[in-house]
């Protein structure tokens, strides 16, 4: 039986990559999240990804952590194991906004879901703003206004903030977001839509 001690070594580490990989992410569960039956699924989940992605044949993989409790965010040095998930899904826990920070670390993601967390806020350094994201969806978030660190995902397509207490969008965001298609803004509190979204040449949606 390994001692904990061992797996604390760096020497043991170096040699036992995946043990330690293995140990961080049960650890890591088993604090992040709620209940104990949540915290195997997600120790599960998180290792398939890992194993996943350590296959060069594989280059798409999504991540369902949705529903699963979590508080917190995985640390740096699971996320660097993960940087080539490219959908990722934490909607339905109970994240707040200053956990989103470590996001920027996922450089490969496309799709992120992140409706019915407590998010109140999203930091400017919570998306990381040469990531290629598509498409996002902050549904009932408890945002209060527009997240400025949006204005700097120049790919982003889709932008779901329906149910977020919004009163205004910025006057610059046609400017920014040329490649909108869809803008749900539905159940927000927005009124008066500013002129520059006439500049979203390529908006279909807009609810």
């Amino acid at each position: 039986m390994t001692r904990i001690l061992d797996v604390m070594s760096p020497a043991f580490r170096r040699a036992n990559p995946d043990h330690h990989s293995a140990d961080l992410i049960r650890k890591w569960s088993q604090a992040a999240v709620t209940q104990r039956a949540d915290a195997t699924l997600v120790e599960e989940c998180v290792l398939s990804a890992i194993t996943h992605l350590q296959r060069s044949e594989n280059q798409l993989h999504r991540l369902d952590l949705s529903d699963t409790g979590l508080t917190l965010l995985p640390p740096a040095a699971i996320l660097r194991q993960l940087e080539g998930i490219t959908i990722l899904d934490l909607s339905n826990n109970h994240l707040p906004g200053r956990e989103l920070s470590k996001l920027s670390a996922l450089t490969s993601l496309k799709q992120l879901y992140l409706s019915d967390n407590p998010l109140l806020e999203l930091p400017m350094d919570a998306l990381n703003r040469n990531s290629r994201l598509a498409f996002l969806e902050i549904n009932r978030c408890g945002l209060d206004c527009f997240p400025l660190a949006l204005l700097e995902l120049n790919y982003l397509d889709t932008l779901h903030l329906q149910g977020n207490s919004l009163s205004v969008l910025p006057d610059n965001i046609g400017y920014c977001l040329l490649h909108i298609a869809e803008l749900d803004l539905r159940d927000t509190g927005i009124g008066k839509l500013p002129a520059s979204l006439d500049y979203l040449n390529q908006l279909k949606v807009l609810s």
